[in-house]
């Protein structure tokens, strides 16, 4: 029996000096420049099974129909629609994960950055490779089974105000550096230090979106 792949969309980030620089690109529907991927998270998609595709327009409704997950690795969103589209993609129960500063991305789309203070870990003197502490029954607790990794992290969160909605994971000191909401979200602000081609977190999110697909 043939067996459908899912098909995973990835939401290009924007390449920018700073935050006012992308303020005015949004404000002004001007994005700068080319949309951003990241090649080896298009690659992850591929050897975790998933069917991986750019969403290079503001016609969101055409990605939410054919999309079974999706992927951010960025936090300055191409096209200011992209917000809408996380959001959407919440209430539908489809997953999404955030790599890297994509969780910075989800933050950001759910209005939640008051929440939380980027924390520059290079510009705090902080290392970059560091241990972090992983909940039980956490989404990165049955991925990676579990209670402690080491992990490339080159920005972490400060929680500034906890929400009940948003589950707080990847504790190092008083630093966060992952986020879970309801299962079908996971935001890694990482990469695993002990194999930097590692595809656990694409596996998750690919079982979860062929479970969507094969709901259809």
């Amino acid at each position: 029996m043939f067996k459908r792949k899912p098909i995973i969309g990835v939401i290009p980030g924007m390449l920018v000096k700073d935050d006012e620089e992308y303020d005015w690109a949004i404000q002004n529907n001007k994005p700068l420049g080319i949309p951003y991927f990241e090649d080896i998270e298009i690659n992850n998609i591929i050897k975790a099974g998933g069917i991986p595709i750019g969403i290079l327009s503001n016609d969101i409704t055409y990605y939410e129909s054919i999309c079974d997950g999706f992927l951010l690795t960025n936090e300055y969103l191409y096209f200011s629609h992209h917000k809408d589209l996380i959001k959407n993609t919440l209430k539908n129960n489809k997953p999404i994960l955030g790599i890297n500063k994509g969780t910075i991305g989800i933050i950001k789309a759910l209005g939640l950055e008051n929440n939380f203070t980027i924390i520059d870990r290079c510009n705090m003197d902080l290392p970059t490779t560091c241990n972090i502490r992983l909940d039980k029954n956490t989404i990165l607790a049955s991925i990676y089974k579990a209670d402690n990794i080491d992990v490339l992290a080159s920005y972490s969160l400060k929680v500034n105000k906890k929400t009940k909605d948003i589950k707080l994971n990847g504790f190092n000191n008083d630093l966060v550096n992952a986020l879970e909401y309801n299962k079908n979200v996971l935001s890694a602000q990482f990469y695993y230090e002990k194999n930097i081609n590692d595809i656990s977190l694409h596996k998750w999110l690919v079982s979860k979106a062929k479970k969507v697909k094969d709901s259809d």
